[in-house]
Formats: C-alpha cells, sequence, structure tokens
C-alpha cells in the first residue's frame, strides 16, 4: 500500500489487464458462443456422441464429399430448390409434429427420419446413455398423421434383413426393426413387414421416410452395411445442392444477432477500425504525455514564489505601465546619486543636470527624451507588455551608458 492509493502502479495494471481481458473473454462468448455449439450431451442429434446421436452420420457424410452441415436457423431456405433437408427423429409430440410438417412444406425434397426410442431422464450421464425404451407405435403413427402419410407401423420381434432394394447385396442389421405401411408410400427398401426407406411425392415435392432410426444413430451405423446403407438412401434422395440436417426440432436454434453481424464482412472492418480507435482514446486517457502541468493557484515556497506571485498579479492586473513608471524613476534615483546630483533640485533641474553629463558622456539616449515618452506611455490605459519592455530596457541602458559611459568612453 501506498500514499496514493490501495495498490501499487504494478498491482494496479495487472489487475486492470485481468479485467480487460475479462471483458474481452465476456464478449466474445456473448457474441460467438452460440457457433460453438451446445457441446457434447446425450440425444436424437448431430451434437451428441452418445448411442443415439447422429454425430457419426453427418461425420461420414462429410468425409465422403456430400455437403452436409447443421442447419439451426431458417433450414429450409438454406436447403433452396435442389437441396436436401433431413429432419431427423423430430418428437412425436404435437409440437415436434408440427414443425416436422411446416419444414417438409418449405422445400422440394426432404428426408424424414422417424423416432423410435426415447431415454427416461434418470438414464443420462452426461453425454452417454446408460438405458433407453421404445415409443409406442401409436405415438408415431400420429407424428405420420401430421406429416400427411396415414401410415401403420410395425415392429419385428426378431433381426429382419432386407429383401428388395436396389442394393440386394446390402443387408440390415438392426434390433426390433421399425417399418411402415401406407398406401401413398413408394418403397426403395422393405421387408416382408413393410417399407424401411421410401418416398412420397406431393405435386414438386418430394417427402423421403426412413422408418427406423438406428440405421443412422452412433450405435448402429458400424453394424452390418448400416453404415454403406445411410449413404446410398442419402445420395438416392439427394438432387445437388446443401444437405442440412435440421436441428432446430430439438431446440438447438441460433438466434439472429446485431451484435454479431458487426463482426462479419463487410461491417467488420468499420466495426475494428471503431475499436481501434476507441482503444487509442483510452490509452491516450491512461497515460500523461509530457511533464505534469502545474495545478492551478499552487504557491511555490520562498521568496520566489511570493514574487513570481505578486508579477502574476500585477500583469493580470495591467499595471505594466505604472511598473515600469517606478523602475524608470528608481534607475534615474540611482544614477542621480552615484553622479552626486544635486538633493535639493527640482525635478527639471535634476533632468538637465544628468541630460549635461550624458551629453558629455555621449549617450545614445537623452533623459529628457526618455522621459517624455514614459509620459506618453502611462497616459495609455492598457500599454501592451512589448512597449513597457521597449521603453525600460532603453532607461537601463540609458543609465549604464551614464554611469559607465558609452562605446569608447567607457
Amino acid at each position: 500500500m501506498n500514499a496514493t492509493g490501495p495498490f501499487s502502479q504494478r498491482t494496479a495494471m495487472i489487475l486492470a489487464a485481468t479485467a480487460g481481458l475479462a471483458f474481452l473473454g465476456y464478449l466474445a462468448l456473448y457474441i460467438f458462443g452460440d457457433l460453438l455449439g451446445p457441446g457434447r450431451s446425450a440425444g436424437h442429434h448431430t451434437f451428441s456422441q452418445s448411442a443415439i446421436g447422429h454425430h457419426a452420420f453427418l461425420q461420414t457424410l462429410q468425409r465422403l464429399g456430400l455437403p452436409a452441415s447443421i442447419g439451426r436457423r431458417q433450414s429450409g431456405r438454406r436447403v433452396g430448390d435442389n437441396g436436401l433437408l433431413i429432419i431427423a427423429e423430430p418428437s412425436p409430440s404435437t409440437q415436434g409434429g408440427v414443425m416436422a410438417a411446416t419444414m417438409t412444406g418449405q422445400v422440394r425434397v426432404a428426408l424424414v427420419v422417424l423416432p423410435k426410442r426415447w431415454v427416461p431422464f434418470g438414464e443420462r450421464d452426461g453425454d452417454r446413455v446408460t438405458g433407453n425404451g421404445l415409443y409406442s407405435e401409436r405415438r408415431i403413427q400420429n407424428l405420420l398423421d401430421r406429416l400427411g402419410m396415414p401410415s401403420v407401423v410395425h415392429r419385428s420381434s426378431s433381426p429382419q434383413r432386407a429383401v428388395r432394394s436396389p442394393w440386394p447385396h446390402l443387408t440390415l442389421d438392426v434390433d426390433n426393426l421399425q417399418t411402415l405401411n401406407a398406401v401413398n408410400l413408394t418403397p426403395v427398401i422393405s421387408t416382408k413387414d413393410g417399407v424401411v426407406f421410401g418416398f412420397k411425392n406431393t405435386g414438386s415435392r418430394t417427402i423421403w421416410f426412413l422408418s427406423d432410426p438406428d440405421l443412422i444413430a452412433n450405435h448402429g451405423l458400424g453394424r452390418g452395411d448400416n453404415g454403406v446403407l445411410a449413404v446410398r438412401m442419402v445420395e438416392h434422395a439427394y438432387r445437388g445442392g446443401p444437405i442440412v440436417i435440421d436441428e432446430t426440432v430439438h431446440g438447438f436454434t441460433l438466434d439472429p444477432s446485431f451484435v454479431r453481424q458487426l463482426f462479419k464482412p463487410p461491417l467488420s472492418a468499420a466495426t475494428f477500425a471503431a475499436m481501434a480507435a476507441i482503444a487509442f482514446f483510452l490509452w491516450s486517457a491512461a497515460f500523461r504525455f509530457g511533464p505534469p502541468a502545474r495545478r492551478a493557484g499552487e504557491l511555490g515556497a520562498g521568496k520566489e514564489g511570493l514574487i513570481e506571485n505578486t508579477a502574476h498579479l500585477l500583469d493580470y492586473g495591467g499595471f505594466h505601465a505604472s511598473i515600469a513608471r517606478r523602475y524608470a524613476m528608481g534607475l534615474v534615483t540611482d544614477a542621480a546619486r552615484r553622479l552626486h546630483a544635486p538633493a535639493d533640485a527640482v525635478a527639471e533641474r535634476r533632468i538637465a543636470f544628468l541630460d549635461r553629463i550624458g551629453k558629455a558622456r555621449r549617450t545614445t539616449e537623452q533623459l529628457k527624451t526618455l522621459m517624455a515618452d514614459l509620459d506618453r506611455l502611462n497616459e495609455r490605459s492598457h500599454a501592451g507588455r512589448h512597449a513597457v519592455m521597449v521603453v525600460a530596457n532603453r532607461f537601463y541602458r540609458w543609465r549604464q551608458e551614464l554611469i559607465d559611459g558609452a562605446g569608447d568612453n567607457s
């Protein structure tokens, strides 16, 4: 601790730097935190690396060169006319069905992966799933009704293999295989119990359905030929353009941010320029340039300070001519004393006496002329500093020449 504050200068600078970095970190997280994703968590989404998640499915598509990405805002607009929108395992609730139906109506080609499993609250352990159950077939059928696809959902109790598909050498390996039976659903992959992968045309739109999500889930993608079949199905439905796996149906919506737009081109250049200007202003205000300015009204100690303050007061009051007259008369009195002028001589006789001596000693100025200039200076209400200094210097030079002589007569 010192006399000026509780911290030393070094400690204060460290605290200020720490606070500044903390604020910048908070600002970065506030602006770009949503872009980092929700982190590792268990669920039916592409961020999940748990058994029921779709992270491996997304990575597989991207590594094979397919333009797959995650949609967290306006997924339908990102897909456009030629892209493929994938809605993987929407909630079988009313809200989930409405959201899925709305999005499928916004694009020309969509792939809906029906839900199958649910995880009780107590069976989630961070990013892991320790247990799960199966939705009832009735709940899946209600979801299909909202999507405009009335169907009967069937689950087999024994392992089933695809018997009809464009890829007869590939087989399914899924437990409790979930299939569909619908009148207006065209099958692509099917078993004796129903359709696994098929499509429905509605005007210019095509909606594809994958009945069992285990084919693309992390736990089932590596079983048998499931991974190859999953890629083949996407390629079969794909017409070109982007592939967007929507995650807004799972609550991972990325809200628009005006502040975030400021850090994207073309606004980023102006934003960084403004930040640099503010930083320079703060830096210039935090440190002093040059010696410290003397505080107004501060008096120095000793006679020198008293004299200097008196001079400032006289200068402020405008007494320049009066001071010059007192200075000049002091010089005249001193010269008369040194040259033994008559003590009882009046002012005119003393001036004449000193001028006679000055003429003999060849002074450049005559006292009579100097006194006349001094009188004219005093007649002016506000004589400038320069005029006063000129007259004062002439009196000083006259006194020096009168006493010591001018030029060669010194």
